[in-house]
Formats: C-alpha cells, sequence, structure tokens
C-alpha cells in the first residue's frame, strides 16, 4: 500500500509488524512469518504514534542486534522528520545527521569506522532537519557507498564494505545515551544488497510485503507497544 505523509493520517497502513517487549526478555511478536526481524530492545520512553516511532531528544533509544551480513553489499534507509540539528545524531544503523556541523545535513558510512570517506564532502546537500519528512537511503556494492535524499542520489564516494556485528541504534547512540533523536523515524530497513536508484525509488513511498530479496529487517512501527 502506499503511505500517506499527511499530518491527517493517524493510521498509514494496517498491518501490526511487531510488539515491542520488554528489554529483559526481548520478546516478539511478528505476523511477517517469511522474515527473520532482529528483535529489537528499547530503552526508556519510545512510543509509537501515528504509525512513526516518536523520540524525546532527552532520552529513548531503539537497540537492534546487527542487521548487515557477510554479503559484501548493505542498503539501510528509512524516513526521517525532526527539526532538531544535534550534532553526530545516528538515525539508523551507519547514517548521520549532522555528523560535521549543526546543518541537519546526512552522512552515511559501510566501512565499519569512521575512515575512508568521513569528510563533510561526502554528506548530503540537503538539509533534512526542516520538519518535514524526508526519505533517506544509502548504499554501498563493496567500494562505492551512495546517498539518497527523497530518491534522488545527492552524493557517492569510494568506500569498502565492513561487516559491522555490533548492535546498532534507531533513533540515537546505543553507547552514549545522550545522542538521542528529537523527532520520528518511520519504515526502517535494512538489506544484504545495494539496492539500485529504481528499486529505491519504487520502494520507498510504500509498504514492504517482507519477502522481498534481501531484506534482512523491517521496522515499520505500526502498532507498536513499549512494555517498559
Amino acid at each position: 500500500s502506499t503511505l500517506d505523509r499527511s499530518s491527517a493520517a493517524s493510521d498509514v497502513y494496517k498491518r501490526q509488524t511487531l510488539t515491542f517487549a520488554d528489554q529483559v526478555d526481548n520478546n516478539i511478536e511478528s505476523c511477517l512469518t517469511e522474515l527473520n526481524v532482529p528483535s529489537p530492545i528499547i530503552t526508556e520512553d519510545c512510543f509509537s504514534d501515528n504509525g512513526a516511532l516518536n523520540f524525546n531528544g532527552a532520552f529513548g533509544v531503539v537497540q537492534i542486534p546487527s542487521p548487515y551480513q557477510n554479503t559484501g553489499a548493505a542498503t539501510s534507509e528509512g524516513w526521517i522528520k525532526t527539526n532538531s540539528l544535534n550534532r553526530s545524531l545516528p538515525l539508523f544503523g551507519n547514517i548521520y545527521i549532522s555528523r560535521f556541523a549543526n546543518d541537519g545535513r546526512v552522512y552515511a558510512f559501510f566501512d565499519g569506522s569512521s575512515g575512508n570517506g568521513d569528510t563533510a564532502a561526502n554528506q548530503s546537500l540537503t538539509n533534512v532537519a526542516d520538519g518535514q519528512w524526508h526519505h533517506i537511503a544509502a548504499t554501498n556494492d563493496g567500494s562505492i557507498t551512495r546517498l539518497y535524499i527523497d530518491g534522488v542520489l545527492e552524493v557517492s564516494f569510494a568506500d569498502s564494505y565492513v561487516l559491522n556485528p555490533n548492535n546498532q541504534g534507531i533513533g540515537g547512540n546505543v553507547l552514549d545515551n545522550f545522542d538521542i533523536l528529537n523527532g520520528q523515524l518511520d519504515e526502517t530497513r535494512f538489506w544484504n544488497r545495494a539496492l539500485s536508484h529504481s528499486e529505491i525509488l519504487s520502494m520507498k513511498d510504500r509498504s514492504l510485503t517482507g519477502n522481498e530479496p534481501g531484506l534482512v529487517a523491517y521496522y515499520d512501527f505500526e502498532d507498536g507497544t513499549c512494555l517498559l
């Protein structure tokens, strides 16, 4: 189904993907039986509202087991709505906002560290911290990272792919609980291959079935309940 990004949309689409559970037992419920979704750990008071996950900028971050696989390629993508210019804030996985300055621009890397392309020249041209919904996608095919904002390729640079086995954050830094998003995230997806430009364009505005080739983890934040 097509995603409705209007402010009046209270139910974007009806499909309960998962129910968040206490971080002690890590229980998860999913009706996507064909997809093995890594169980999330939600700390503090993140909550699902109007089909997106809200963060208050002070505390609360989603922690998931690494969705990256030893395939030599990957894609991270999702929707964001914020007007916060917090510095060097992880949005989902290896995608950051305002990494080099408080400018709302986006940077992504896949080399397992802040190595090959870690420079302001390789961030987006667009400031996504404008209070509007924006789609962000970053791909790596083993040698090149490409960053798309709202379906438009904004930057590409040489960047190797290195498997990152560590827990990943959605909406903040899982290592330091002070880099927390003040805004909303939705339709966060991780793939074990580099999506093409045409695939990003064709899928960014619709929900997925869960059996798309290469889809590793899919968090649509529909009907979620935090039980902390």
